[in-house]
């Protein structure tokens, strides 16, 4: 994992590699990619914090956002809290992992003829958000 990561990176990647068998998980960090001519339209491209791949049970993308997260359920931003409290407006997490996944599965699905035997889906990870 490279040292550039953030903290919640960190604590995410190595919860996940305590968490899942290494020989049945891949986990890849920092994946960056560009859009394929059968994506749909959205960002041309992007970065994953982590693509968790199991040979039959599917691909997860993950994004990994630390420090507070705020939502304003009135508007619909997002925030980031740093630790001096001072707030940072910050993409739609779900989103982000949501678009990916789908360039994700159009890359795949060109790599491999049309159909993908497996499910690709997203989440979002906010480890240092205590409730």
């Amino acid at each position: 994992m490279s040292q550039s990561r953030s903290s919640a990176e960190r604590f995410v990647f190595e919860r996940l590699l305590a968490a899942l068998p290494s020989d049945q998980y891949a986990i890849h960090d920092s994946v960056e990619w560009m859009a394929v001519p059968s994506a749909p339209p959205g960002r041309a491209e992007g970065e994953i914090d982590f693509v968790i791949c199991h040979r039959t049970r599917g691909v997860l993308v993950l994004e990994v956002k630390g420090g507070g997260v705020e939502f304003d359920t009135a508007t619909g931003e997002w925030w980031s809290i740093d630790r001096h409290g001072a707030r940072h407006a910050i993409a739609d997490p779900m989103r982000q992992a949501r678009q990916s996944a789908r360039h994700l599965v159009g890359a795949l699905k060109d790599a491999v003829g049309g159909f993908l035997p497996i499910p690709v889906g997203s989440a979002v990870a906010f480890p240092d958000v205590r409730w």
